[in-house]
């Protein structure tokens, strides 16, 4: 550690919290303009320490969200351990500070950053879990680019079949207000990727149940070209099958990657 950093550290441990974690983040600062990524994550890193001190979660977050950002813009696989481990950290005070939301913004940068190095395993693992924390925080309605590029890495690595299963599950969550939600488009994205994973009784016994369960999408566009998808599928008839999912109906419902 350099003498700007340990006269810090001396000053800290006489007590001078908020003086101190002003210092580190004026440090943190200059190291970056100066391009000394290394030191600027030690500056950080010591004013996340400080700000616990204080129990000022929001603070230790944001720092750990600008660490974050320092490895990101490094742009290299190398970083990729330690930054999954800070990311671990900003979800930890994120939480703490009761902002749900700048998890998830976070979580999307890491994510594509894994997916821009093939890292998709570890992208998908990640999607995963902050879908599993939204649903435990209770904040669904923030959950959409997260699901999103969640199976758009399930689509990249041909597990269709388990990107189906989400929007048959998403049918189930918003069944009760059907007439409000875009439930038919989540059934016909559903059906689609049944078919493309080269699961057809699935998306048989999918499009029953959508029957039973909402009232809407027997008159619905949507269930009629699950109808069609379908017929020409268990038929054979490819050419038919390919000019059905070119409907206008289909723009913008599921991945741009199936």
């Amino acid at each position: 550690m350099d003498e700007g950093l340990c006269n810090c550290v001396d000053v800290l441990r006489g007590g001078g919290y908020l003086i101190i974690s002003l210092r580190f983040d004026r440090a943190a600062k200059l190291y970056k303009q100066g391009r000394d990524m290394d030191n600027a994550i030690k500056s950080l890193n010591m004013c996340v320490e400080t700000n616990e001190k204080m129990h000022d979660n929001w603070a230790c977050a944001r720092n750990v969200e600008n660490i974050i950002n320092i490895l990101l813009e490094k742009n290299s696989e190398q970083v990729i351990p330690e930054l999954l481990k800070q990311f671990d950290r900003a979800i930890y005070f994120f939480r703490l500070a009761d902002s749900a939301i700048n998890y998830v913004q976070v979580g999307t940068k890491v994510g594509r950053f894994l997916e821009s190095c093939k890292r998709l395993d570890e992208a998908k693992e990640m999607y995963r879990r902050i879908l599993e924390l939204i649903e435990d925080d209770g904040i669904q309605h923030i959950k959409k680019d997260i699901q999103n590029s969640f199976v758009a890495v399930l689509v990249e690595q041909q597990r269709h079949v388990e990107a189906a299963k989400i929007f048959e599950r998403e049918v189930a969550i918003n069944k009760e207000n059907a007439y409000k939600s875009p439930v038919c488009s989540y059934a016909l994205t559903s059906i689609t990727l049944f078919l493309i994973g080269g699961a057809p009784e699935m998306a048989e016994e999918a499009i029953t149940t959508f029957l039973k369960d909402i009232p809407p999408f027997f008159k619905s566009k949507e269930f009629e070209i699950c109808e069609r998808m379908l017929d020409a599928y268990t038929q054979g008839r490819q050419e038919d099958f390919n000019e059905t999912i070119k409907n206008p109906i289909f723009n913008g419902i599921y991945p741009l990657n199936v």
